[in-house]
């Protein structure tokens, strides 16, 4: 089974800095070649299923997950039908990570950090673990495609002026006199003042259906860190519901709160606090829609679980770890899809999944169903 990690960070707009060096050649290149791909990904898909992938998290009485179980233990229901589980995986399963990067306006001072945290997140992968990394502001492309955490990727990461400035674009500017440093100088652009998170969303899921499919059992999962705001996406909410619904990936999110420095309220106390009010109404509500987005796709059952809030940028790391130790202690249960009748339309078809023999005190979370025609 395969699992996909996407990650969301935000920025705001100041002062551009500067980076010394820059090939303007190359950076054009690199960024027309992802434009491109982002269009290619963003075209139709359709998806020929064989079988069915079920994530399943299982919970005791102190909320923590029981990993003991065997093959035995599972009972899968298709449309109430009794499925024969032909695959059946625990811990050791690789995990698929898109990781999504926000760009837009709450970022900006904390990308420094931000990039740190996302270091040491990936140099705790295993060799066989791969991820991505897309970013988005008022559009959304990838900025790394998919890649094993080897020390090359690592140190490219390490290096890369895009994820540690938060740049949405470069633009050259010219030398000073008797400035001999090698490369053209170019300004870091950060921040926008509109958001797309849901066409981030959507394009994350669309490129990991567009990866060939492994030859190993696998695990994706998205992971967002985000205010959750949206204000600019062609994407409506029902239909990347419908588009995430019933597969294997899970979305997290990770949210980061608003913050006003001191130093601007006391500039200006009355606009700022009511500025204040004003984030933090779309925060609570940008985590709300984070809930009723994670609740339904890939495991069904407590929202709690897929939305990790942050206080501060340094507890990303920590954030990024809680969602793998998540994803590593989840079963997978594999079955052939059951022979059914051609149709021109998605059915919807729900899936249901027992302990046997059932025990009182565990909770059983799973997605509760996928689309085929």
């Amino acid at each position: 089974m395969q699992w996909l990690l996407i990650v969301l960070l935000s920025v705001e707009s100041s002062p551009a800095p500067a980076v010394a060096g820059w090939d303007e050649a190359s950076f054009m290149q690199e960024l027309n070649q992802a434009k491109e791909q982002a269009l290619h990904v963003a075209s139709e898909i359709r998806v020929d299923i064989t079988h069915v992938v079920v994530p399943v998290i299982v919970t005791g009485k102190d909320g923590r997950p029981v990993i003991e179980l065997e093959a035995a233990n599972f009972r899968i229901l298709d449309d109430k039908e009794e499925q024969r589980v032909t695959t059946f995986a625990k811990q050791e399963v690789p995990l698929e990570l898109g990781i999504v990067l926000d760009f837009s306006g709450s970022m900006v001072g904390n990308y420094a950090l931000a990039h740190e945290a996302l270091l040491k997140f990936i140099k705790t992968l295993e060799p066989r673990d791969r991820f991505f990394i897309l970013r988005f502001g008022d559009a959304a492309d990838i900025l790394r495609h998919w890649a094993h955490p080897t020390p090359d990727v690592v140190k490219s990461l390490e290096e890369d002026s895009i994820l540690k400035m938060g740049c949405t674009q470069f633009t050259a500017r010219n030398k000073k006199p008797g400035d001999t440093s090698p490369g053209q100088t170019m300004d870091c652009a950060q921040g926008s003042s509109t958001t797309v998170l849901l066409d981030a969303v959507l394009l994350g899921i669309q490129y990991f259906q567009k990866t060939p499919p492994s030859s190993q059992l696998t695990r994706k999962a998205l992971i967002l860190v985000t205010d959750g705001v949206d204000n600019g996406s062609k994407t409506s909410f029902g239909s990347l519901k419908n588009e995430a619904k019933g597969t294997e990936i899970q979305i997290y999110a990770i949210t980061v709160p608003p913050k006003l420095s001191r130093q601007e309220i006391a500039v200006d106390p009355v606009h700022q606090l009511t500025n204040q009010f004003q984030k933090y109404a779309q925060y609570e509500q940008g985590k709300a829609f984070l809930k009723d987005l994670s609740k339904d796709v890939g495991i069904s059952g407590n929202p709690n679980r897929r939305v990790l809030a942050m206080e501060k940028i340094p507890q990303l790391e920590d954030r990024f770890r809680e969602v793998v130790q998540d994803l590593r202690q989840q079963y997978t249960l594999v079955y052939p899809l059951p022979p059914r009748d051609p149709s021109p339309k998605l059915q919807w078809h729900s899936i249901k999944v027992e302990l046997v023999p059932p025990v009182k005190e565990y909770k059983v979370y799973h997605k509760n169903g996928y689309q085929s025609n």
